[in-house]
């Protein structure tokens, strides 16, 4: 017959905050937000 099968997506192994951030590479000091878009907008600014 005509139809669509759903199947559900099989989910991801648990993580953690330090296993995502691990990835990364950073090792210096915590950045706030504002310097993180401050970073974001030299940096495009330099790029033109």
């Amino acid at each position: 017959g005509n139809g669509i099968l759903l199947k559900p997506l099989e989910h991801f192994q648990e993580t953690t905050i330090e296993d995502v951030l691990g990835c990364t590479g950073y090792k210096g000091p915590k950045k706030s937000l504002r310097d993180m878009e401050d970073a974001i907008a030299k940096g495009a600014e330099e790029s033109r």
